[in-house]
């Protein structure tokens, strides 16, 4: 048997592996039970050889559960030959693979089965035949209208029973010494005079002269001028 008379194939759908080996139908059938061995890119796990089963008149096949993310090697031997598949690697999670549309909907409607739901397309109808509340008495009107009175109380409380807060209009206190108050007294109150036992108190009042009124005092811009000119007049004689 050449190298020709078989051709590995791996295919990978979520994380299971199928690797399948088809013969030639011209030739002669192979000799044995071909086996797969599965060997991780890293090296950390051991080799995983399982058996290989018919699937068609030409073709065998097995199924493998990758464990993880990784490279995984698969190559099927037999009768003392070894034919190498294309490596495989699952990128993520199985949980996390991303589903086709078929898929999904296949989940739906299995999930609508299950609690009683159908298939709906469209919006029109939903709440038409949605069922309605089972209770004597609707509650729906008696909500509304104590929604309303609240709402009438609450306006009547803030317009009519809800007084302004009375604002406080400032104190100016005045500070005053009170142990200021005898020394000021003492001062403003002229001395008291025994009129009796003074000689002069019989005799007019002599005038004083009063002193005469003084200029009023030059600013000092114009003193400064004055000084400059006579400074000025000396030096020029004039």
């Amino acid at each position: 048997m050449g190298p020709l008379d078989a051709v590995p194939r791996a295919q990978l759908v979520g994380n299971d592996l199928h690797v399948t080996l088809d013969f030639d139908r011209t030739g002669p059938p192979p000799v044995g039970v071909p086996t797969l061995v599965l060997m991780s890119g890293d090296g950390k796990s051991a080799p995983v050889e399982l058996p290989m089963r018919w699937e068609d008149e030409d073709r065998v096949g097995a199924h493998f559960l990758l464990p993880g993310s990784g490279t995984w090697h698969p190559v099927v031997k037999l009768d003392g030959r070894a034919w190498r598949a294309p490596p495989v690697t699952l990128p993520w999670a199985p949980e996390f693979e991303p589903g086709s549309a078929a898929e999904g909907k296949a989940l739906l409607l299995a999930t609508a089965k299950a609690g009683g739901g159908a298939e709906r397309l469209s919006m029109a109808g939903l709440f038409s035949e949605a069922l309605q509340s089972e209770a004597r008495v609707p509650l729906a009107p008696a909500l509304i209208a104590l929604s309303v009175a609240l709402l009438l109380a609450e306006v009547f409380f803030r317009r009519f029973l809800s007084g302004r807060v009375p604002r406080l209009k400032p104190r100016f206190v005045r500070s005053v010494s009170l142990e200021a108050m005898p020394a000021a007294r003492a001062v403003a109150a002229p001395p008291s005079r025994d009129v009796r036992a003074s000689p002069e108190a019989d005799a007019p009042p002599v005038k004083t002269p009063e002193p005469a009124p003084q200029p009023p005092p030059k600013s000092d811009m114009a003193s400064a001028l004055e000084e400059a000119t006579a400074r000025a007049k000396k030096r020029t004689g004039r």
